[in-house]
């Protein structure tokens, strides 16, 4: 994967991670039901984009060259 790709997708994810605080930020303005659904949908956007933010940076940069049970011929 070239260098523009994962940074566009970490890019991506980060605005993920934005969107969530700011619909969280929002659904805590609001009162009832559409507040709380802000805040839950927030929530979860931000937990998602941290996870999905984590597990892209600790990858390694080329998956070609890591070790496989199957090709030990």
């Amino acid at each position: 994967m070239s260098s523009t790709v994962r940074h566009f997708r970490v890019v991506l994810t980060l605005g993920t991670v934005v969107a969530g605080a700011l619909l969280l930020a929002l659904g805590l303005q609001v009162d009832g039901f559409v507040g709380g659904m802000g805040q839950g949908a927030g929530g979860a956007l931000v937990v998602l984009g941290l996870v999905v933010l984590v597990q892209r940076l600790r990858r390694p940069a080329d998956d070609g060259d890591t070790w496989l049970p199957s090709r030990d011929g």
